[in-house]
């Protein structure tokens, strides 16, 4: 009886569960389906609308779900953005405090801080600053000055006096209260700390921390006596206006897309993208290209744009959302040791009153908070594209409701021969075979040969980019091979509106499920004849590199070929793996596809190692199956039975193979032994390669299975199945 390709026969007799394939309804009853459903007007009607309403709710469906996609796309977007320039802070102050430590930890930076912290304590600071100990003190830190990008060094005692800096003018004076006190207790309890950026004057001690010149960031860490005390805290200044703008506008996302960061009073201390608007606002002044340091993160209630005055001042604007969340509900979840961090994907306004989307995160450590947004037009731009879509898709529902019922009928009578003379290339459809999940499978004839053809053709639904890339894999590596037992690749391609689709020969015969189903005891003599075909195909399969992972009885076929009876074919490489990379320009050629192995394959039939390790896999799986095929051919079961593949599995896992011997007594003891060795759970327990089963069989003591012989059964076998089928034709 024909049948497919890849397991698929063509009538419902050779159809099995196995095979994945179910054959369609015959035509007869399909035409009686579709005179039904037609018949009455009224109906056609009722179908149209009920169509018109179920699309009408699918685009409402499909608006909410890519409302929602792209919320959570944004909803992990941002912050993974954000998390990634607060790693990038955190990383840059980590630095800067293992440089103040390493220095800090000298010995002979060590040994003078602690003189000069015992010299100071209880004097008057206006001589000790003029000290030579102070001088030489200085003098240590000439190099940290000159190579490693450290603006000054000021050494500060117990009471938040300067006892010591590079700074000659400032020696004597007080640390700058609102910005030092509260982190340089902690210095003294034995922490370093970073300091946030703030603005300095020409002393250094800042009376306001937003004066316009180059900001700085301090780390002040402990300075220790020989007990291992600390007796003070030296602080080590840079300028970090540039590092905190590369860190926070590389890679800003789109065109609106940026990150900045502010500190406890919403006060800005890096860069802004746009400054559109904030010159006339009174926010910056005229001519000025930075904000640092200038601008607090208030909310205007109104974008504000170079030629439109602002509303009210700049004070009575609130603080932006993110912002004023970073300051409350931050600061209380850091005091709580939870998260300080959040993300809003509901339009707010930002500095300049432009709508945006954000996530925010406040750093408790560093008293300073970051901020990542993207503007709302841009975030949600495919909405808008949606929206228009689905408008005009309710009027043109509206509109055409007459011309689709009409389509309707129209769409009817073609489907009544769906595949009756489409062209795919240069074959031409006659009749559809049989369909699986995921392919369809034709007999074609080729235009100007009229050589029969099997047109496999991926279902649209299915050509998912894994399914597409396995589909064409299949083609590729199958067109490598030429032996004479393995399914002959013809040709591949798009059909025109874009499905993917090959030609291969079309075998005219019996998959082995179908053979036994027919024919429930075979001589050993065929099945030799069989399993050495089956070898022969794989050993050229191995031979260039590959492996097949799927032998099963559905998957070898048996066929009159050229005078040649009992010909084997073997089909079905859907899931062929190359043992060792070769060099291909094929794009595809390197990619690992294993996402679905686990659920590709006949339990019953699979190696142990395919459950384990699906795409960890050689020469030997196939071994492994040939065994279970021969065990098959013998027994007219499977080495393994349950009651459902996780059953199966299992068997397949922990049990021994049962021996053809225990089922079949007499079966020649080297065929016996040879199927347990095939059927090993440990693949190096197993035969090399299939030449050695191939030698084996051939020395089992049988007579032949001879070309009369095949001939004999096939021609038996095909004045019955003529029989049966004019029995099945008599009753339509």
């Amino acid at each position: 009886m024909p049948s497919l390709p890849g397991g698929a026969p063509a009538s419902p007799e050779a159809v099995t569960e196995d095979a994945g394939f179910r054959t369609l309804v015959p035509d007869r009853a399909a035409g009686r389906l579709r005179t039904r459903f037609i018949a009455s007007r009224r109906r056609r009607s009722l179908v149209v609308l009920a169509v018109c309403a179920i699309v009408a709710a699918a685009a409402v469906w499909m608006y909410v779900g890519v409302e929602r996609s792209i919320r959570e796309l944004r909803a992990q977007g941002l912050p993974a953005l954000l998390d990634a320039k607060t790693k990038s802070l955190e990383v840059f102050i980590a630095e800067r405090r293992n440089d103040g430590e390493r220095w800090a930890r000298d010995p002979q930076i060590a040994a003078q801080t602690a003189d000069l912290a015992r010299q100071a304590s209880g004097r008057d600071l206006t001589d000790h600053c003029r000290s030579r100990a102070v001088e030489e003190w200085r003098a240590l830190f000439v190099p940290l000055l000159k190579f490693e990008n450290v603006a000054a060094v000021n050494t500060v005692d117990r009471n938040g006096r300067i006892i010591a800096s590079t700074l000659p003018e400032i020696c004597g004076l007080r640390a700058q209260q609102r910005t030092m006190a509260p982190q340089l207790a902690q210095v003294f309890a034995g922490h370093t700390q970073f300091i946030r950026p703030f603005a300095a004057d020409s002393q250094l001690v800042a009376a306001q921390p937003f004066l316009g010149t180059r900001p700085l960031a301090w780390v002040e860490t402990p300075s220790r006596d020989a007990s291992g005390n600390v007796v003070a805290a030296i602080g080590f200044a840079s300028y970090v206006d540039r590092d905190f703008e590369a860190i926070l506008s590389a890679a800003r996302p789109g065109e609106t897309g940026e990150a900045y960061a502010f500190d406890e009073t919403g006060t800005l201390l890096s860069e802004v993208r746009d400054l559109r608007g904030l010159h006339r606002a009174g926010l910056l002044p005229e001519g000025a290209t930075s904000a640092a340091f200038r601008l607090k993160v208030r909310d205007p209630g109104v974008e504000l744009e170079p030629g439109v005055a602002a509303p009210g001042g700049d004070v009575e604007w609130p603080l932006t959302r993110p912002v004023m969340l970073s300051l409350t509900a931050g600061a209380e979840a850091a005091r709580r040791g939870l998260p300080a961090k959040g993300v809003l994907l509901d339009p707010y306004r930002n500095y300049r009153g432009a709508e945006v989307i954000g996530a925010w995160r406040w750093l408790p450590e560093e008293r300073l908070g970051v901020v990542a947004e993207i503007g709302v037009g841009e975030a949600y731009a495919p909405l808008r594209y949606v929206r228009v879509t689905i408008a005009t898709v309710m009027v043109l529902l509206v509109l055409t409701a007459g011309w689709a019922a009409w389509s309707t009928l129209a769409l009817a009578r073609l489907t009544a021969k769906p595949a009756a003379g489409r062209r795919i290339g240069a074959y031409r459809l006659e009749r559809e075979l049989a369909e699986g999940g995921s392919a369809t499978v034709h007999l074609a004839r080729h235009a100007l040969l009229k050589r029969p053809t099997a047109i496999k053709i991926l279902k649209r639904h299915m050509a998912t980019d894994e399914l597409s890339a396995r589909f064409e894999r299949e083609v590729r590596l199958v067109s490598e091979l030429q032996h004479p037992n393995t399914i002959e690749i013809y040709d591949y391609g798009h059909t025109n509106d874009g499905l993917l689709y090959y030609a291969m020969e079309y075998v005219d015969g019996l998959s082995l499920d179908a053979l036994l189903a027919r024919e429930p005891t075979l001589p050993l003599e065929r099945i030799r004849h069989i399993v050495v075909q089956v070898c022969a195909a794989l050993a050229e399969v191995h031979a260039k590199g590959m492996v097949h992972r799927d032998i099963k009885p559905q998957n070898v076929m048996v066929c009159e070929r050229g005078g040649e009876y009992d010909f084997v074919k073997l089909l079905d490489f859907g899931i062929v793996k190359r043992i060792e990379a070769v060099r291909d320009d094929h794009p595809d050629a390197n990619r690992v596809l294993t996402r679905q192995v686990r659920l590709l394959g006949t339990p019953a039939y699979m190696p142990p190692e395919r459950i384990g390790a699906p795409s960890d896999v050689d020469a030997r799986s196939d071994i492994y199956g040939v065994g279970a095929l021969i065990y098959f051919l013998v027994c007219g079961r499977a080495p393994f039975v349950g009651d459902d593949e996780a059953a199966i599995l299992r068997q397949v896992l922990a049990t021994s193979a049962p021996r053809i011997s225990d089922a079949l007594p007499g079966v020649p003891p080297a065929l016996d032994d040879l199927v347990a060795r095939c059927l090993a759970k440990v693949p190096e327990e197993r035969p090399a390669a299939v030449d050695e089963i191939v030698g084996t069989l051939t020395a089992l003591e049988l007579p032949s299975w001879t070309r009369d012989n095949a001939r004999t059964w096939w021609g038996r076998w095909r004045a019955g199945h003529a029989s049966a089928v004019a029995q099945d034709a008599s009753k339509c």
